[in-house]
């Protein structure tokens, strides 16, 4: 499984894709990368291969390979010409299947060029006090922004960053990043 695992998610960072979506469907399982905000085919398995595939995937993420009636994600480093951090979900489905999803993020956040609209978030940076909240869908730049904002507290601003994230998405180097861990509550 190990093989068949490394091949699609080399694939997947071949095509410069975001996610990997495992969706079954009767006897198979679509295989779909996330690119540019669109889902494209990229193979169908079976489901017997599917079900090997997704315990060594949930096994390499530390979650519960024994579980599937409930929604899991964890955490996997994984080594393709760099590091990625691949988040890994499922999510149970009718008839006890599970659907899985494998959000492939770069290890180091690597700062955008400031733009227009991180501007208008400079001047928020300098409050002493507030609350602001971001929301949107999938893709749509509100883990970008968040690092950004804290690389630009942290080197700017000369502050002491300390981020509790559910996961630590990517390394930014001069910030303590704590991962949430549910068990330890």
């Amino acid at each position: 499984m190990k093989i068949l695992f490394q091949e699609i998610i080399n694939k997947a960072i071949e095509m410069k894709a975001s996610d990997v979506h495992f969706i079954p469907v009767k006897n198979e399982v679509s295989i779909k990368f996330r690119i540019n905000d669109n889902l494209e085919q990229y193979e169908q398995i079976g489901n017997s291969i599917y079900q090997k595939l997704l315990v060594y995937m949930k096994f390499q993420a530390g979650l519960d390979v024994s579980t599937q009636q409930v929604a899991q994600s964890g955490r996997y480093s994984y080594l393709f010409n760099k590091i990625y951090f691949l988040r890994i979900s499922t999510l149970p489905l009718s008839l006890g299947q599970e659907s899985c999803v494998i959000r492939i993020v770069p290890q180091f956040f690597q700062p955008q060029k400031s733009t227009y609209k991180f501007n208008d978030f400079k001047h928020l940076m300098n409050k002493k006090q507030g609350l602001l909240l971001f929301s949107g869908p999938t893709g749509s730049g509100k883990s970008t922004l968040m690092y950004q904002m804290v690389s630009y507290a942290n080197k700017a601003l000369n502050l002491n960053v300390i981020s509790i994230e559910d996961p630590v998405e990517m390394q930014i180097p001069g910030i303590v990043q704590i991962n949430v861990n549910e068990k330890l509550a």
